[in-house]
């Protein structure tokens, strides 16, 4: 089905249909089969903050807006190259994604209003990065699932945080998986400020903390895969960061100090500036 007009009524979607929505007037919809496709194209504007089964944001050179508060993605999300797609202006704005999040932007995907992701389930998720630069203002990771950022020629870098907050929660029994790309934490961004103990696998990694936050980071690393090339911090704000696992560091540790007696390489560690 192919929406191009104004359309009265509300539209439900069954099993494995599709919709193509190429108006910029609303749209309604009733019942959305979780395994169901909506393809928001070029002349939609809004994304509505509901349930969906798998979404694609099309229609390169345009700006699309989130609804306020969580936008529900059964299946997979994919936002092509070209789309900018921002959160809403309350800083409210939040995707709980099931399945795989794919960004084709070939740059860098820094929105101007950052938005927040959840990725659940207790299954596997990739995140499919084509850019050098992918932003958020917050990542979340639930459910003991295990969250890999792919691989390309050259590392990208995962950016999470904002003026507002945000940042990088991994719930106990998760993973993220960084493989070779770097992980930035910024602006009032914390990683697993409640002391959550989800863990990070690094490969020669960098890591990068610069953040006006009060609240203390702490970081859980994944065995045999705790090595980062570098670590850099910047901690304005009277937070600190926690080494809670071994961390191998093969170049250089950028603006540290140490609590003494805590010596590197020994756990658990404490890091302010």
């Amino acid at each position: 089905m192919t929406v191009n007009n104004a359309f009265t009524g509300e539209i439900n979607v069954e099993g494995d249909g599709m919709v193509n929505i190429h108006t910029t007037q609303p749209i309604s919809f009733g019942a959305i089969s979780p395994t169901s496709t909506i393809r928001f194209g070029a002349n939609a504007t809004t994304i509505p903050a509901r349930a969906y089964g798998h979404v694609e944001i099309l229609g390169a050179g345009t700006t699309k807006t989130l609804g306020s508060g969580a936008t529900i993605v059964a299946g997979n999300l994919v936002i092509v190259n070209g789309v900018t797609l921002n959160g809403a202006s309350d800083n409210t704005s939040t995707i709980q994604l099931t399945g795989d999040l794919t960004l084709q932007e070939e740059d860098e995907f820094n929105p101007a209003l950052k938005f927040g992701i959840t990725l659940s389930g207790g299954r596997p998720h990739a995140l499919i990065f084509f850019g050098s630069k992918a932003a958020f203002n917050q990542l979340n990771i639930l459910e003991a699932s295990v969250v890999s950022v792919t691989e390309g020629t050259l590392p990208r870098t995962l950016e999470l945080g904002s003026a507002s907050g945000g940042g990088l929660t991994i719930q106990n029994g998760s993973e993220l998986n960084l493989g070779k790309n770097h992980l930035s934490i910024f602006g009032n961004g914390t990683l697993n400020s409640e002391n959550q103990t989800g863990r990070i696998a690094f490969d020669r990694s960098k890591l990068s903390i610069t953040s006006q936050s009060a609240a203390h980071s702490n970081l859980y690393t994944k065995s045999l895969s705790d090595t980062v090339s570098v670590v850099a911090t910047n901690l304005s704000g009277g937070g600190a960061l926690f080494l809670r696992d071994s961390l191998f560091v093969l170049d250089s540790v950028k603006n540290l100090q140490w609590n003494t007696p805590c010596k590197w390489l020994t756990y658990p560690c404490f890091i302010y500036q």
